[in-house]
């Protein structure tokens, strides 16, 4: 009973021992990485290694990523949600109209593209409500919109579409490329 009872004692105090070996390694770890390596020094900078990272720190590296709203960006995002929105509308109801003027013959492909573009139109009148707002986000529609910019231009060299057809899809594309072009500047000017 007296063996057992020194075993556990003395496999109490080995994983004791153990544990703080463990802290004072990860203490050690992470100094070497803030103080050597750089990694994490923004967070830790002119601070001790074991001292908590306060939440004004945390706040100035979320509002880093962020970009305020300004009014500018705020009606660029308000133009291209109401001209994508018309857009979609017109694809939508006047789906035999637009299917005349551009030469598609399938309406349910033009309604589809309209209900398509409900997305990016929402997602327009949300990110003109925010006061901030992602970088991603920014960059993210950006890309979409080059991306709508150059899928424009392939389908006109792709397939024959009447002059008018061609004259209203250059026009909207130009119409995306601007709104794409102003996302791109307020994306690399923060």
């Amino acid at each position: 009973m007296l063996s057992q009872s020194c075993m556990i004692v003395s496999a109490s105090n080995n994983l004791h021992s153990q544990s703080l070996y463990f802290k004072k390694f990860f203490y050690i770890l992470h100094c070497f990485a803030v103080k050597c390596m750089g990694i994490a020094g923004k967070f830790t900078k002119n601070r001790d290694c074991n001292e908590p990272i306060s939440k004004g720190v945390l706040k100035m590296e979320l509002h880093k990523k962020q970009i305020v709203m300004t009014p500018l960006l705020r009606k660029v995002f308000l133009f291209d949600a109401v001209g994508t929105g018309v857009f979609a509308l017109v694809l939508i109801f006047f789906a035999n109209f637009t299917g005349e003027i551009t030469g598609i013959t399938n309406t349910m492909m033009i309604r589809l593209i309209g209900i398509g573009s409900i997305i990016p139109a929402s997602f327009s009148f949300w990110a003109a409500s925010r006061i901030r707002l992602q970088k991603i986000f920014i960059l993210l529609f950006a890309i979409v919109c080059t991306i709508w910019v150059i899928g424009s231009f392939i389908l006109i060299l792709l397939l024959p579409f009447p002059v008018m057809g061609v004259l209203s899809m250059v026009c909207v594309a130009i119409c995306v490329g601007i709104v794409g072009g102003f996302l791109f500047y307020f994306y690399f000017r923060n």
